[in-house]
């Protein structure tokens, strides 16, 4: 970093080229190096990791991607700010291989995995990233869809320790609190999220965050959300889920910022598998 003096006078800190691309690089091909990564730091250099895996999002359904009928300020400001990657692929289809996928940093065809949850658990023998960052020392947390083999294998089974996770069934919608109050899911995975953040704030942290949102159906996006869209017909729904989504992750930047957090967290932001 250097300071550099603007036209008006005014002092600002940049990062020289040769550091952004070094970082760039290093960022692009994180994801399947993460663990290598939080093993190599010493604790008082080990950035938090955020992985935003986003349920059916699709690349035109963000405005850094050209989308103009559905507002994402949230997540375009980590495109501006960040790196954008716009060449990437998805070798299975469907929700639950693209999320072992994820998780063991291999293909899906490596072992045998292909098609959908039924009877697709991650084999014992395969470290997910899960175990990975936990061993590394990372506080681990798994929030919303976990979508990844059987029953007797759940995120706590595969090195997450704080886990929220959301009912099987892509419904309800609308869940109900201890005191009786109903709240939108994807606003309750939101608030899961910040509230694992201000409890693991001091240190080293590695959250999965995996609304079952914006996967269809979309009917019960609450209004508020779907009016904030300039989308029209079936597609008002949708908006709406992925408006809700973008505020989920708004609460987290926010939260970052407020504990001075967003120079020490990595953030990753895709879909699943691309649009349903």
């Amino acid at each position: 970093m250097r300071g550099k003096t603007d036209e008006k006078g005014e002092t600002r800190n940049i990062m020289e080229r040769r550091d952004f691309l070094k970082a760039a690089t290093a960022g692009i091909a994180a994801i399947g190096s993460l663990p290598e990564l939080a093993m190599s730091l010493t604790p008082a250099r080990r950035p938090n990791v955020v992985i935003l895996f986003i349920d059916d999002l699709g690349y035109g359904d963000l405005g850094s991607f050209g989308c103009c009928d559905i507002p994402t300020p949230h997540m375009d400001s980590l495109a501006t700010n960040g790196v954008k990657c716009t060449n990437s692929y998805i070798t299975n289809p469907p929700c639950s291989p693209s999320r072992c996928c994820l998780m063991t940093g291999m293909y899906t065809q490596r072992f045998g995995k292909s098609g959908m949850a039924r009877g697709l658990p991650i084999p014992a023998d395969h470290p997910t990233l899960g175990e990975f960052m936990r061993d590394a020392g990372y506080v681990t947390g798994m929030i919303g869809k976990w979508d990844i083999g059987s029953r007797e294998q759940g995120p706590l089974d595969r090195g997450f320790m704080e886990v929220a996770r959301s009912a099987p069934a892509k419904k309800p919608f609308i869940c109900l609190r201890a005191d009786g109050s109903e709240v939108f899911r994807t606003d309750l995975d939101g608030d899961y999220m910040a509230e694992f953040v201000d409890r693991n704030k001091d240190r080293p942290f590695f959250l999965y965050f995996s609304p079952n949102a914006v996967h269809s159906p979309s009917g019960d996006t609450p209004t508020r959300y779907q009016k904030r869209s300039t989308a029209t017909g079936k597609r008002k729904a949708l908006a709406g889920a992925i408006i809700a989504v973008d505020d989920a992750v708004g609460k987290l930047l926010a939260l970052l910022k407020k504990y001075n957090l967003q120079k020490d967290t990595l953030i990753f932001l895709t879909g699943d598998n691309g649009p349903n």
